[in-house]
């Protein structure tokens, strides 16, 4: 299993897959990740898709990071 910066780039590309299942399974993982994944979910905010964005934003209320308030 990964770790860290690689592993919520995945995620974040499964954001994009087509099926509902591993978005949200995606989605809910991000959140999980807490420190680890607000670097990368600030970045996910300048993404192309929509929903990618979306994902970001709602987790990094959740994970409540001073570093995100910015983004």
């Amino acid at each position: 299993m990964m770790g860290g910066r690689p592993a919520v780039d995945a995620l974040i590309r499964a954001l994009r897959d087509e099926d509902p299942d591993i978005q949200s399974a995606a989605a809910s993982i991000l959140g999980d990740m807490r420190e680890t994944a607000v670097t990368p979910l600030m970045d996910a905010l300048r993404d192309s898709d929509r929903f990618v964005r979306l994902v970001a934003a709602r987790n990094l209320g959740r994970i409540g990071n001073k570093r995100a308030i910015e983004a």
